[in-house]
């Protein structure tokens, strides 16, 4: 429970800034990944059904780049979540 809190806290606040910062040269973005082949990603899949392939570093990186150009205040890369 307090993993999840602590997440929907970091969202939350990623967004107030997001819009309390808007029109100065500071972005503020949330980045939603999934599973990512790093040795975190790797443990967090193992056994785990549905959960075959990792999102590659690169990937992820490159949406979260592209997002902050484009000012998009959350990325998510992990696929089958919306936000």
């Amino acid at each position: 429970a307090g993993y999840a809190a602590t997440k929907a806290f970091v969202n939350s606040w990623s967004q107030a800034l997001y819009g309390e910062l808007q029109g100065t040269t500071v972005h503020v973005q949330t980045l939603v990944p999934g599973p990512t082949d790093t040795v975190l990603g790797q443990g967090a899949i193992a056994g785990v059904k549905g959960f075959d392939k990792l999102d590659r570093v690169e990937d992820v990186v490159r949406k979260s780049l592209l997002g902050l150009v484009n000012e998009v205040p959350v990325v998510v890369t992990a696929k089958g979540l919306y936000m």
